[in-house]
C-alpha cells in the first residue's frame, strides 16, 4: 500500500513541501537551550547530570510515543514511568548488561535503513504497530540514555558528549544547507525517497566529509586532550561511524512523522519543534559512538 493512500499529507512532506520555521524563534530557542545544555555537561555532578539526561530521553520517548499512535496520556504516563524505572536499574546493573542493551540498538540501524526504502512498513494503526513502534521507541530511548551514561564514567566523557553534539549539530545543519542551496548535489539518487525529498547521497556525503574533517582538527586539539595522533584518528574515526548512522536516525525519525502525517514531533522548542525533533540523530549517533570509541579505544 502506498503511504499516500494511507495518509494524504504523507505525499506533501515526503517532497519537502512543509512550511519553513519562523527564524526568529528558531535563533531565539538556540540562544537559550545551547548554553544551558553546556553550562549542565561541564558543570552539574554526575546524579544530576543523569537525572537530567533521564528527563530528556523521557520527553524524547513521550514524544515518540504520540507519533506511534498512543493518544492516551495515562498510558503514556505508564510507559514513561516504566522507563524511568528501568533506565534507573541499568544504571545500577553490569556493565555488561548496559553494553549488550548498546549492540543490541546498534543492530537495528542496518534495518531501520532497509526499513527506510519500505516506508509503507508500519504505516497502518492497527494495534500491533502500536505495540511494535512503541516497544521500538522505548529499546532506542534506553540504549541513548545508557550511552550517555557509559560515557559520562570515562575520564573525559563530557568532553566526549560536548564533542558529538557539536558535530552532530554541525552535520545536520550542512545537510540542511548544502541540500538547500546546491544545485549540483541535487541531482544525487536520493537516500529514502518515499521519507525525504531533499537528502540524497550527494548532500550525506559533502555534509560528512566537512564534519568529518572539523571533528578530526578539533580532536587533534589539545581542548579534548587528544594531542597524539593516533588518540585523536581513533576519536575521528568514531565520529565518522556515529554521523552516518545519525543520518539514518533522522530519516527514522522523520519516517514516524510521516505516517503520523505531521511534521513535528512537539512543539516544546518554538521555531524547532520538539525533542525528537533535535535528538533524533544522537538517538543512533550516541550509542554507536560509544560502541565504537570503547572498542577503538581500549
Amino acid at each position: 500500500m502506498e503511504l499516500e493512500a494511507v495518509n494524504p499529507r504523507y505525499a506533501a512532506a515526503a517532497k519537502g513541501n512543509r512550511h519553513p520555521h519562523d527564524l526568529l524563534p528558531r535563533i531565539a530557542t538556540s540562544l537559550v537551550v545551547a548554553p544551558i545544555a553546556c553550562w549542565s555537561l561541564l558543570v552539574l555532578e554526575r546524579p544530576a547530570l543523569m537525572s537530567a539526561g533521564a528527563i530528556v530521553c523521557g520527553v524524547l520517548l513521550w514524544e515518540w510515543l504520540a507519533l506511534c499512535g498512543m493518544k492516551s496520556p495515562g498510558q503514556r504516563v505508564g510507559v514513561l514511568a516504566t522507563f524511568l524505572a528501568t533506565a534507573a536499574g541499568l544504571e545500577q546493573a553490569s556493565a555488561i548488561a548496559a553494553q549488550g542493551l548498546l549492540w543490541v540498538s546498534a543492530a537495528f540501524w542496518p534495518l531501520a535503513a532497509v526499513w527506510l526504502r519500505r516506508a509503507e512498513f508500519g504505516s497502518g494503526r492497527s494495534a500491533w504497530v502500536l505495540v511494535l513502534k512503541s516497544l521500538l521507541g522505548f529499546g532506542l530511548a534506553l540504549a541513548m540514555h545508557s550511552a550517555f551514561s557509559r560515557l559520562l564514567t570515562l575520564d573525559n566523557g563530557r568532553g566526549l558528549l560536548l564533542y558529538l553534539i557539536a558535530l552532530t549539530c554541525l552535520m545536520d545543519s550542512l545537510c540542511y544547507i548544502i541540500g538547500k542551496y546546491s544545485n549540483t548535489l541535487r541531482e544525487w539518487p536520493l537516500l529514502a525517497p518515499a521519507v525525504s525529498g531533499v537528502k540524497n547521497f550527494g548532500v550525506l556525503l559533502a555534509a560528512w566529509g566537512a564534519t568529518v574533517t572539523v571533528g578530526a582538527i578539533i580532536a587533534a586539539g589539545p581542548w579534548l586532550q587528544y594531542t597524539r595522533a593516533y588518540a585523536a584518528s581513533v576519536l575521528a574515526a568514531c565520529a565518522a561511524i556515529a554521523l552516518v548512522s545519525g543520518v539514518v536516525g533522522d530519516l527514522m525519525a522523520s519516517l514516524l512523522k510521516r505516517h503520523a502525517g505531521v511534521e513535528n514531533s512537539g512543539d516544546i522548542l518554538p521555531g524547532h519543534g520538539g525533542v525528537l525533533d533535535r535528538l533524533d540523530s544522537l538517538l543512533a549517533a550516541l550509542p554507536i559512538f560509544t560502541i565504537a570509541y570503547t572498542l577503538f579505544s581500549e
